[in-house]
């Protein structure tokens, strides 16, 4: 019985991060603001890796960079490697420093979301030779931040329902 609720538990979790992911990549299914959509995968896999620890976080945020990689179109693998620091990083500091609150979710959504926006706007547009990072900071990576801390509350309480329904008790 316990082995089964765990198999249902990862499996809930992967279907999770998969959906996420094509919301994500549908134009139609979220709306945009100001032309930008919020990057779900980054507050879903952040949830995970805060709820379950640094091992499982390490396999969801790999398992959301591949697909986010396959969907976006980006170079493989880059997305998936992001996450999974990421993960590994938020798994730790619930760990270490913070309590797992909605307050450490969004405030790691925020900070992670702000990393990816530079670390890509540095590696697809400066190295292109486009140096308006203020442009591109104010215009697209702060909106895309804010809109991605929206979604990082229900997908907070979402995982966490998850882990709370599927979590065999000792």
């Amino acid at each position: 019985m316990m082995r089964r609720r765990n198999i249902l538990k990862w499996t809930v979790y992967a279907l999770g991060v998969w959906f996420v992911a094509v919301l994500q990549g549908d134009p139609h299914l979220i709306p945009r603001v100001m032309g930008m959509a919020p990057l779900l995968i980054v507050p879903c896999v952040t949830a995970i890796a805060m709820q379950e620890g640094e091992i499982p976080g390490a396999v969801f945020g790999v398992l959301g960079g591949l697909v986010w990689d396959v969907g976006d179109g980006s170079v493989f693998g880059y997305n998936a490697l992001f996450l999974l620091v990421v993960c590994v990083a938020a798994a730790l500091l619930v760990q270490f420093l913070f309590r797992n609150t909605l307050a450490a979710e969004v405030l790691f959504t925020a900070i992670f979301t702000l990393i990816h926006g530079c670390v890509t706007w540095f590696f697809y547009v400066y190295m292109r030779g486009n140096v308006d990072f203020a442009h591109a900071f104010l215009c697209t990576i702060l909106p895309t931040t804010a809109y991605t801390m929206l979604f990082s509350v229900p997908l907070y309480y979402l995982v966490r329902l998850a882990r709370r329904k599927l979590t065999p008790a000792e």
